[in-house]
């Protein structure tokens, strides 16, 4: 019966594969339109429904002989025919009664259709965009009730197929992660990441600017990819994607090396979201508690000393032990 399970499992993957599907096909939109919400997207009131999106239409002088529709590709519609004319003119036409001036035909000018552009989910391989349509959809009811039927079913199949010992590894040496974690965000990975642009940068150039040890900076980084927070796009080349670019604060990595060396670290999560500062807290917590610190001790005082602590050393004591 457990061929018949994972069946079962596929099946329901696919039905909410499918019901996002459609949640996203219902939704194109226009290029050109503002930041998107889900309380606009969501909306119930009827002016909203009845009130589209004004489309301006170019006028046939100004028209672009390849349509503004990224659906279509470049040089997809033959040029004009040199026979036809392209404004109206007058050419004499000679008969036995003498020359007559025979008016053309003027070609019909056909509007533009309205650009749109394919809505689908968000990749994981491009960083996030918060303000985006695909982004803001991932809210929509029907959305998330499909992503919390797949991360189930998914999640049980893998542990259905995977080999018992290695889920039991998985269990128990957890504490690896949260620790690359907190190397990842104390060492401005993703900032330098950033800046590099979706290329990515090799592990010494990394190296060079926050001063990680390269080899083991490679085996930190390769674990996250692994676990699908980074992209490595070719051996010992990384770049984010749509988990690792919520961990950016948003700061150049000129600023934070100047509040590392005036001892004020914690300004890097000044005017921010808070994820990077979550992501820092957490894993170092996490940290503590696979090295043995644990006891009753006062969350506001012992543990947030313990994180400027981490913040103020040098980043390369940071790899001790990971």
């Amino acid at each position: 019966m457990t061929i018949a399970a994972l069946r079962s499992l596929h099946a329901i993957i696919g039905n909410a594969i499918d019901d996002i599907e459609c949640v996203y096909a219902a939704n194109h939109s226009n290029p050109t339109s503002a930041r998107h919400t889900p309380e606009k997207l969501f909306s119930s009131s009827p002016i909203a429904a009845q009130s589209p999106t004004p489309i301006s239409v170019s006028s046939g002088r100004n028209r672009n002989p390849v349509s503004a529709s990224t659906n279509s590709q470049a040089y997809v519609s033959p040029p004009p025919s040199p026979s036809m004319a392209t404004s109206p003119q007058s050419a004499p036409a000679s008969s036995g009664l003498g020359c007559i001036t025979v008016p053309m035909p003027v070609p019909v000018t056909v509007p533009d259709p309205a650009p749109t552009i394919d809505l689908d989910f968000p990749s994981l391989d491009a960083p996030c965009n918060p303000v985006s349509l695909a982004e803001a959809l991932t809210s929509h009811p029907t959305v998330l009730a499909a992503t919390c039927r797949i991360v189930a079913a998914a999640g049980q199949l893998s542990a259905t197929v995977q080999t018992p010992f290695l889920t039991l590894c998985d269990a128990t040496m957890g504490y690896h992660l949260p620790s690359c974690m907190r190397l990842l965000e104390a060492s401005h990975v993703v900032e330098i990441l950033r800046e590099a642009g979706p290329d990515g940068l090799h592990v010494d150039s990394i190296s060079e600017k926050n001063g990680v040890k390269a080899t083991k900076l490679a085996h930190i980084l390769r674990l996250l990819a692994t676990h699908h927070i980074l992209r490595e796009l070719s051996p010992d080349v990384f770049a984010l994607n749509r988990i690792s670019s919520l961990v950016d604060s948003g700061k150049t990595v000129a600023e934070l090396k100047a509040y590392q060396e005036n001892g004020i670290p914690e300004m890097k999560y000044r005017d921010t979201n808070g994820i990077a500062a979550f992501v820092g807290l957490w894993s170092v917590a996490s940290s503590l508690r696979a090295e043995g610190v644990s006891g009753k001790w006062n969350v506001r005082v012992s543990f947030l000393s313990h994180f400027y602590h981490f913040r103020k050393n040098d980043n390369q004591k940071l790899t001790r032990n990971i």
